[in-house]
């Protein structure tokens, strides 16, 4: 499960060292190789941290199965109750289980 997170993008003008370990931690490298596993990603459309479209992209390396639940939200992180409800959705999809809903 990755919550608000994406790819770090291209990195030419960092220097050798940064490069090394951005790519060691970039989901990007990584997103392809977690197949036959499921991946879920959960993200806010208004996310002013980790822009949508990057979560987008990261998802797009990923092979099936695969799901990438938006929210309306206009945040970065897990900690809305609108999140609740989608981070619901996916656990359904992931394991088939649905957490107890908090009173909002």
């Amino acid at each position: 499960i990755g919550i608000s997170t994406g790819g770090y993008g291209r990195m030419e003008n960092s220097d050798y060292m940064t490069k090394l370990y951005v790519r060691s931690v970039d989901p990007d490298n990584y997103a392809s190789l977690i197949s036959p596993r499921k991946l879920l990603l959960l993200h806010s459309k208004g996310d002013s941290i980790v822009n949508v479209g990057v979560a987008e992209r990261t998802f797009g390396y990923a092979s099936e199965p695969k799901k990438l639940l938006e929210d309306d939200g206009q945040d970065h992180g897990y900690y809305r109750h609108e999140k609740v409800i989608t981070l619901n959705e996916g656990l359904a999809w992931l394991v088939g289980y649905v957490a107890p809903m908090a009173p909002a």
